[in-house]
């Protein structure tokens, strides 16, 4: 926080989310959201897509296209309907019981080793300073469970821990 201002701060969080200029403008742009974002609700996919390219109308057909394809599934996690990349099917399945759908290819259903690690580093790829309680929620997992996965990851050099207090300067 020494180091970089929270307007800075905000602007990356809002690069980390491609908030910052719209990225989606067709499904396969779609698709590669999911990958890296993780899961997002339709709501949260519009905010990223191009407004003067594309309609709300198009991104429900690129939706409806991708699953048709089993390139994404309709989860639901924390009581919200979401999409995620089929890809991630395993760790939603493994790490908040997940139900995928049936069809889904078998590469997308083999075990992960640690699969809400990947979804907690995924999200701390992809955030500004945030809290494990922002994760939890997200998640729909326990506070404790997300501490114990952030906890490994910083003892892999993966996450730092430290405190940030946003405004301050």
């Amino acid at each position: 926080r020494e180091l970089l201002d929270g307007d800075t701060i905000d602007q990356l969080g809002l690069e980390l989310q491609r908030l910052a200029e719209p990225h989606c403008r067709h499904a396969d742009a779609a698709h590669d959201l999911l990958l890296t974002l993780g899961d997002l609700t339709a709501d949260e996919l519009w905010a990223r897509c191009d407004h003067a390219a594309a309609t709300r109308a198009d991104l429900e057909r690129w939706l409806a296209e991708l699953g048709d394809t089993r390139r994404i599934v309709a989860v639901r996690i924390g009581g919200e309907p979401r999409y995620a990349a089929s890809e991630d099917a395993a760790r939603l399945r493994d790490a908040l019981g997940v139900n995928p759908p049936a069809g889904l290819p078998g590469a997308f259903l083999e075990q992960v080793a640690d699969p809400v690690g990947d979804l907690v580093s995924r999200y701390a790829r992809t955030h500004a300073p945030f809290s494990a309680a922002d994760v939890a929620r997200r998640l729909g997992l326990g506070e404790a469970v997300v501490r114990s996965a952030l906890e490994r990851l910083r003892e892999a050099g993966r996450v730092v821990e430290g405190e940030f207090v946003p405004g301050r300067r």
